[in-house]
C-alpha cells in the first residue's frame, strides 16, 4: 500500500514537471494533454487518471509555485526593520525566486490575458500580502521620510522592474549578452542593487 502511494506521488511529480515544461513552451491554449503525456513519457490514459484536464494542472502548478515562494516574502514584510532595508531584501529575494523559477513570469502573464479571474483568485488566496508593507509606507510618509506618491506606482514598479528581464530573456541574451547564460545571470545579480536604488530614489523625500 505504501509502495503504491509512493509510486503515485512519483508519477504526479513527473507529470507536473512535464506540464511546467509544456506550458512554458506553448502556453495554456497551445498545450495539449497529449503533449504533456509525451513529455512525461506516459500514456494519455494514465495522465487523465491523475489529472482530468490541463486547466487543473495549471492551477496546481501555479498554486504550488506560490506556496513555495510567498512565505519568504511575507516573512520579509513582517520583519521589524527599516523600510529601505525591507525593499532591498524584497528585490533580492524576488529576483532569486525568478531565477529559480524562470517559467513562472511568462506563464502568469499568458494566463492573465487568457483567464484573469482564475489567476486573480489564486493570487488572492496564496499571493504575497502587501498590506503591512503599505501601512509601513503610509507611516513613513506621515513621518516625512517618503514623499507623497500613489502607492500603485510603487507596486507596479517593483514587480515590473524585477519581472521584465525574465520575460525578455531570449531577446536580451541575443542582443546584449552573446547568448551567454552566465552574462545574463551576472546582469540579474547587478539588477538587485539597481532596482532597489531606483525604487528607493522614487519614493524617498
Amino acid at each position: 500500500m505504501i509502495v503504491e502511494s509512493l509510486k503515485d506521488q512519483d508519477s504526479e511529480t513527473k507529470i507536473l514537471e512535464a506540464a511546467k515544461t509544456v506550458f512554458t513552451r506553448k502556453g495554456m491554449d497551445g498545450a495539449t494533454m497529449q503533449e504533456i503525456a509525451d513529455e512525461a513519457q506516459i500514456s494519455r490514459t494514465s495522465l487523465h487518471y491523475y489529472f482530468r484536464n490541463k486547466e487543473k494542472l495549471f492551477e496546481i502548478i501555479f498554486a504550488e509555485s506560490l506556496d513555495r515562494i510567498t512565505p519568504r516574502f511575507n516573512k520579509i514584510i513582517e520583519m521589524p526593520i527599516p523600510l529601505f532595508e525591507k525593499i532591498e531584501l524584497f528585490v533580492e529575494n524576488y529576483l532569486n525566486v525568478l531565477t529559480e523559477n524562470p517559467m513562472l513570469p511568462g506563464l502568469i502573464v499568458h494566463e492573465m490575458s487568457r483567464d484573469p479571474h482564475t489567476v486573480f483568485n489564486i493570487i488572492n488566496k496564496k499571493g504575497i500580502k502587501l498590506d503591512k508593507l503599505l501601512v509601513q509606507m503610509e507611516l513613513e510618509k506621515m513621518g516625512g521620510v517618503l514623499r507623497n506618491f500613489p502607492i500603485e506606482h510603487f507596486v507596479v514598479n517593483i514587480f515590473s522592474l524585477c519581472v521584465f528581464p525574465f520575460l525578455a530573456k531570449p531577446l536580451l541574451e541575443e542582443y546584449l549578452f552573446d547568448n551567454d547564460e552566465n552574462k545574463f545571470q551576472q546582469f540579474i545579480e547587478e539588477r538587485k542593487k539597481v532596482i532597489s536604488e531606483s525604487i528607493i530614489l522614487f519614493i524617498k523625500k
